[in-house]
């Protein structure tokens, strides 16, 4: 290959981003978020995004009988939109509209608590949704890197988005999509540790796309079999119709959403190839004698009926490989790795299909998903006279058929909720060391159930707090663990800007196949009836949200 055929590639490796976008209309519903039932003759209204504060308006449409309307014509820009009804709080969203482009949204009003209040609708700390993603640096559209950088959270290494929550390991991290935990969704799991061994929550490319995503939320203390944190994420509802094909840093990424039947659905895909890998297949360029590559796609189909609420069909799927050759040169050898031919790979799939149904104060939310999880590694030593001799070699395969469901009701009492979460998951581990004479071996197989109920209520004007209790059992120990979580609120303004929050819950959590299924040099399974690891939890938080800023005070009891 020539110098100059290299340098057109290269230079197309920053330049390259073609986007084609089709449509010209915002269309959509405005309903009761409490009843789902559509707003008669409402208002929506879209102001320039630049010139807001001199209310002066563009569009605008009234909502017909059904609480349906539809505004035409729009030219591409940035704009606010407010859908407005007598007695409820309005509904305001910042909406891009590119060039022929169609928008369609849901316009959910609450009614008003007290005429003349006003809602400060700001992003918290925990929480990222696509845009504010896009706007944070060097995450590489990863939520679990802007978290790291937005809540002080700690990275184990910077290879890797690997989160350490109060001192626990990252292995304690769990991630969630549409309620149910999924396996880790990372390319090169192995990323930043030791011998590029794998983990089991991090890694250094993330698979999930922020357009596939709705917003993306971190919790200390919701999940029934977690120490470390969970980040819970949710398939996106609607994304408008759009094509897009880009080069980036991280991959060679195309991506189209298509409305159907009317806008009552559509259809989201995307797929990714790894630029480094493109880069390596293409000119052959050696970044340090490591070799990285991964593929993912997420696809997702969302319709909405009139009788039994919104379905959902998700797909995820990504596999890596990061291969290390070292140099056959003794004297550039300066750590234990640079000994060793390392081969990693891994695989995740992830599909699964959803339901919400709303009706009155009632919601009722499922999910059932199958995903798998599997990686490989060898370890290869080499000795002076670079002899090999395979010392490491690991392997998972993982498979899990996952349950979730939600039952929500809001009344004057407050907001009470009924979960349960339960998965039937297989292992089978192979992994040996002959350098740290360690073996972990063999095959199992277990329910695990976590159910949990909850009510939220508020007294006083001020005050609001969440009692709750969860439960966490695992057929293959046989352990069954109750869990009680409190949280105490006091918000000192009326316009939400500033609270203090005090939070406790007994946590667990099972242990990782590796620890179940360790043998001794006898070849025995030692560690097959560990019991949950369990800690007190408690929190003390101060936030101020107009600045997006929070204070957090949290230590830990173990409990034995």
């Amino acid at each position: 290959m020539t110098k100059s055929i290299r340098f057109y590639l290269l230079s197309a490796f920053f330049i390259f981003n073609i986007t084609s976008v089709f449509s010209a209309t915002i269309k959509g519903t405005a309903i009761d978020k409490q009843t789902g039932e559509g707003l008669s003759y409402g208002n929506v209204t879209i102001y320039d995004k630049g010139d807001v504060a001199q209310k002066k308006v563009l569009y605008g449409s009234s909502v017909d009988e059904k609480g349906n309307f539809e505004i035409n014509n729009i030219k591409a820009g940035k704009y606010i939109l407010v859908g407005s009804y007598v007695g409820y709080t309005s509904f305001i969203k910042q909406i891009e509209i590119e060039e022929e482009d169609i928008f369609v949204i849901d316009i959910r009003l609450g009614e008003a608590i007290e005429r003349g209040l006003v809602i400060k609708a700001l992003i918290l700390p925990n929480t990222i949704d696509e845009t504010l993603l896009a706007k944070s640096p060097a995450t590489y559209d990863d939520p679990a890197r802007a978290f790291l950088q937005k809540l002080s959270l700690v990275n184990t290494n910077d290879q890797a988005n690997n989160i350490s929550v109060r001192g626990n390991s990252p292995n304690g991290l769990k991630w969630f999509l549409n309620g149910i935990e999924i396996p880790n969704p990372n390319h090169t799991p192995n990323a930043g540790t030791a011998r590029d061994r794998v983990t089991y929550s991090g890694g250094g490319v993330n698979m999930l796309k922020p357009e596939f995503t709705s917003s993306t939320r971190f919790s200390y203390n919701e999940s029934n079999n977690s120490l470390g944190g969970q980040i819970f994420t949710n398939v996106q509802s609607y994304s408008p119709k759009k094509t897009t094909i880009k080069l980036g840093l991280i991959g060679l990424e195309a991506m189209h959403s298509q409305p159907l039947n009317n806008y009552r659905g559509n259809i989201f895909a995307s797929f990714r190839y790894s630029t480094f890998g493109l880069l390596t297949d293409l000119i052959g360029l050696d970044f340090g004698g490591e070799a990285i590559n991964y593929i993912d796609y997420n696809v997702n189909a969302n319709y909405r009926t009139q009788k039994f609420g919104d379905f959902q069909l998700f797909s995820v799927f990504g596999t890596s490989s990061n291969v290390f050759t070292t140099q056959r040169d003794t004297s550039l050898w300066e750590e234990s790795k640079d000994q060793f031919d390392i081969n990693f790979k891994s695989q995740t799939t992830i599909n699964g299909i959803s339901n919400k149904y709303r009706k009155g104060d009632n919601e009722l939310n499922t999910t059932l998903a199958y995903s798998t999880w599997n990686t490989t590694r060898t370890g290869i030593q080499l000795d002076n006279d670079f002899s090999e001799t395979l010392l490491e070699n690991d392997s998972l395969s993982h498979q899990r058929l996952s349950f979730f469901t939600a039952f929500k009701n809001k009344s004057n009492l407050g907001e009470s909720t009924i979960q349960l979460h339960g998965r039937y998951q297989s292992y089978t581990l192979s992994n040996f060391d002959s350098l740290l004479n360690y073996s972990a071996k063999g095959q199992f197989s277990g329910l695990i159930l976590e159910p949990s109920i909850g009510h939220t209520f508020k007294f006083m004007s001020t005050f609001e707090s969440k009692i709750g209790l969860g439960a966490l059992y695992s057929s293959q120990t046989n352990e069954f663990s109750l869990q009680p979580r409190f949280s105490l609120r006091n918000t000192f303004s009326r316009y939400i800007e500033k609270f203090i929050e005090f939070n406790y819950s007994l946590r667990n959590q099972t242990q990782t196949p590796d620890v179940y299924l360790s043998r001794n040099q006898e070849n025995n399974l030692i560690n097959s009836q560990t019991s949950f690891s369990k800690a007190h939890h408690f929190d003390l938080t101060y936030a101020t949200i107009k600045e997006r800023h929070q204070s957090k005070l949290f230590f830990i009891i173990p409990h034995t």
